[in-house]
């Protein structure tokens, strides 16, 4: 648990992040389990899948893809050969 931080707050939200670079680790496993758990609890959640190549949070949430309309204004989706991590 952060220390460091300033003390938790039921205002201040708790923030968990999964990471790795191996695919088929089962961080979308444990991240829907884990919320899944979380609303159980009457918690609120946000599950948030930044995979650039291969998002599937949703389906194990039981969820609609999710899809994003670009607007007029919108600056153009860089598309996997522009992302550098």
């Amino acid at each position: 648990m952060n220390t460091i931080g300033p003390s938790h707050t039921p205002e201040r939200a708790r923030v968990l992040a999964l990471g790795g670079g191996k695919g088929g680790a089962g961080r979308s496993t444990l991240c829907a389990e884990i919320a899944r758990s979380l609303v159980r609890h009457n918690q609120r959640v946000l599950c948030v899948d930044t995979s650039p190549s291969c998002p599937n949070l949703h389906t194990f949430l039981h969820a609609p893809e999710p899809s994003y309309e670009h607007g007029p204004d919108d600056p153009p989706p860089l598309g996997l050969s522009l992302i550098h991590i």
